[in-house]
């Protein structure tokens, strides 16, 4: 996994409003302790510190399963979020309800769905695509399809999200394209 496209997702979304999946309610905030406190307060030495006293702290889990990158990430912390993925935080962890930082951090970006880049792609094709079709990929593009991905946008081939789900073999992807109509 390549650490900058994620961290810079993480850190896209840090300077916009969250607006996903469950964020740590003041209570939980209020009882952090050590890295994940750290992490929310967006303390970049203190999370250094830390993790380098306890790396293990970096998969510390929250009572929603959030690790300290979760809670940096939902909480907007640029500098925390730099300092866990240097320390080595699992860039590709999932909280309780299956949300990585990255899917945490793209949703809390509301960029716009189906903006085509300039290799003519949507999110939902670089989802496939750039993807291996497992349960992280299947998480994203379940995201992008709850946020009314347009399943009809086609890369400069003309090959539609669900051809391409069905080329590379990714029966799960094909049967979520499948099941909103895509065609």
């Amino acid at each position: 996994m390549r650490l900058a496209p994620i961290v810079a997702a993480a850190l896209l979304a840090a300077s916009l409003p969250a607006a996903a999946q469950v964020a740590p309610a003041p209570g939980e905030v209020a009882a952090y302790r050590g890295l994940h406190a750290a992490a929310h307060r967006g303390d970049a030495a203190e999370v250094a510190r830390l993790a380098a006293a306890d790396p293990g702290a970096l998969q510390a889990r929250d009572g929603n399963g959030r690790t300290p990158l979760h809670v940096a990430t939902f909480a907007r912390r640029a500098d925390a979020i730099r300092a866990l993925a240097k320390a080595g935080a699992d860039l590709g962890a999932l909280d309780a309800q299956r949300y990585d930082a990255v899917t945490i951090a793209s949703v809390a970006a509301d960029a716009p769905v189906d903006h085509v880049n300039r290799l003519h792609w949507t999110a939902l094709i670089e989802a496939i695509v750039l993807g291996n079709g497992g349960p992280r990929h299947q998480a994203c593009v379940r995201a992008l399809l709850d946020a009314k991905a347009d399943t009809s946008l086609g890369d400069r081939q003309g090959r539609s999200p669900l051809q391409l789900a069905r080329d590379l073999r990714y029966r799960e992807i094909a049967e979520m394209l499948q099941a909103r109509g895509a065609r």
